[in-house]
């Protein structure tokens, strides 16, 4: 029997072709809801060597990473849910709201 929704968190694997973690919930739920989280803990600080965790040609990429992945699920029907925050929190609230 199939989960009525499920959440697909996508962390780093910002494709559709061949994702795992996508196959799965498509083939287990009658609905999905792909999410992805910007944190902050990411983006902020320096390494031990003192360099910025995420410069700003990284930061750059993700964004426009994320940007494409929603354009790609847009364009089959669906949607990118994104947040900004921890994920520990906001996928907690995101269940509690389905």
């Amino acid at each position: 029997m199939k989960q009525k929704r499920v959440i697909v968190w996508f962390r780093q694997d910002l494709r559709l072709h061949d994702n795992e973690a996508l196959a799965h919930a498509i083939s287990n739920a009658e609905e999905i809801l792909p999410v992805f989280i910007f944190d902050p803990r990411v983006f902020e600080g320096t390494t031990r060597f003192g360099f910025h965790k995420t410069g700003p040609h990284r930061a750059k990429f993700i964004i426009e990473s994320v940007r494409d992945l929603r354009q790609s699920l847009r364009s089959l029907g669906s949607d990118l849910y994104v947040r900004v925050g921890k994920p520990e929190d906001e996928l907690v609230h995101l269940a509690r709201l389905l």
